[in-house]
């Protein structure tokens, strides 16, 4: 599905030194983090002191002084699951959902994928010249985005290591937002993005996806993975977080469905929609 190319490879470490390195910060005090030695030395931060290591070219910038148990659970679950990820998804995935094209219509200038993956929209951006990086906490699955082209970082996305308003889009796609907590999340989106930056997410419909998905819905469940009750769950912090609506849709797609079924489900505006749909897309702006 993804190349694994010597010369994506070394575009990624390339356009990393461009894109990446020079906004990266220590996502404990918040300084500038000086890249010196890629790969070889560990990143060690000027103001408070802390190190940080790489994986490859990938620089790891996660709190190591005390990790959140939740996170490091999670990020081991989908190191787990990685090795299957394009075993099962690897089809479908050849093919954009119509829940991500609205997504990709809205990215401009320098993209932040949170919850990149294993680099499977990489082609998308790279076919519509966008400059893109990605963000992922697990190490197994960025090691097989490393051939995608794109620069990557490894870290919580509800503490991103990367300076104030440096960011044009931030995309969460393939409801990515059902492991994070909102609140929070949606702040740090609005630190990250500049004046008239976009955040674009897609959400699951918990009452579409089945009983299951509704019993096991919890105020707390963005540690284990939750999907959405309510539409107000998304949208009041989003404003909490000085984000403003700008679109929201709902995809009318099934999980079994093909491929090509899933490029081309129906798609209509409107909270009524995204509220009786499968996939909900939400799209915001920082004013």
């Amino acid at each position: 599905m993804m190349s694994s190319s010597p010369e994506l490879a070394g575009l990624s470490a390339e356009r990393a030194v461009q894109w990446l390195y020079p906004l990266i910060t220590c996502p404990a005090c918040r300084s500038d983090l000086d890249v010196e030695e890629v790969g070889v030395e560990p990143i060690r931060c000027p103001a408070c002191g802390r190190t940080y290591p790489w994986l490859d070219h990938i620089p790891v910038l996660v709190e190591q002084d005390t990790p959140d148990p939740r996170l490091l659970e999670l990020a081991e679950a989908w190191n787990r699951a990685a090795p299957g990820w394009r075993l099962n998804l690897g089809k479908p995935a050849k093919v954009l959902a119509a829940a991500e094209l609205p997504l990709l219509e809205t990215a401009s200038g320098l993209l932040l994928e949170i919850g990149c993956g294993d680099g499977r929209l990489f082609p998308a951006y790279e076919s519509r010249g966008l400059r893109a990086i990605g963000l992922d906490f697990s190490a197994v699955m960025l090691q097989m985005a490393v051939g995608g082209g794109f620069p990557l970082v490894l870290a919580d996305a509800h503490r991103v290591p990367l300076r104030d308003a440096c960011i044009d889009t931030v995309l969460v796609p393939f409801a990515t937002v059902r492991y994070l907590d909102y609140l929070p999340f949606f702040v740090e989106v609005r630190r990250l993005l500049r004046p008239g930056g976009v955040l674009g997410f897609t959400a699951w419909n918990a009452w579409y996806n089945g009983a299951r998905a509704v019993m096991g819905h919890r105020t707390e469940g963005w540690k284990k993975g939750r999907d959405v009750l309510r539409l107000s769950e998304l949208l009041r912090p989003l404003g909490v977080a000085g984000l403003e609506l700008t679109e929201v849709s709902g995809v009318f797609s099934a999980p079994r469905w093909s491929p090509l079924r899933q490029r081309w489900a129906p798609r209509m505006e409107g909270k009524a929609a995204a509220s009786l749909a499968r996939d909900i897309v939400v799209i915001a702006r920082r004013p």
